[in-house]
């Protein structure tokens, strides 16, 4: 049980990315662009299987781009790279805003009143940003 209640709570960067193509009840939706995810998001979930091509299929709408180019610094990201979206581990990135946290999975904790009386501490994990305007 224990390792179920861990797994639920130990792929944010997939949750990120699953909120990124998905509309929200509210009715907004992220536009197609170009993602730079990196390392802490694609290790904890994000993956090829959760792209998106965007747009509608064949008619030449805008269309998702994904990089997963490692090594580049805040800078780049903001300005040579120019990025819309950017899923990652850290919380702050110069010249991009938060839009989402996700949370993920930080320990165990044991709640004995309570059933099952195994729960997972969650504290904030990855950031979805948007590249401010």
């Amino acid at each position: 049980m224990a390792f179920a209640v861990a797994a639920k709570a130990n792929y944010p960067g997939g949750v990120a990315f699953g909120r990124l193509h998905a509309a929200e009840p509210s009715g907004r939706r992220f536009e197609p662009g170009t993602v730079h995810i990196d390392a802490a998001a694609a290790m904890t979930g994000v993956s090829r299987f959760g792209e998106s091509s965007g747009g509608l299929s064949g008619h030449g709408g805008p269309q998702w781009v994904y990089s997963k180019e490692e090594g580049l610094s805040p800078r780049e990201l903001a300005t040579k790279r120019g990025f819309d979206y950017f899923v990652s581990g850290e919380a702050l990135v110069p010249g991009y805003e938060v839009v989402d946290a996700i949370e993920g999975y930080v320990g165990l904790a044991v709640v004995p009143m309570r059933w099952p009386p195994i729960r997972a501490r969650t504290e904030p994990k990855i950031w979805l940003h948007k590249r401010r305007p």
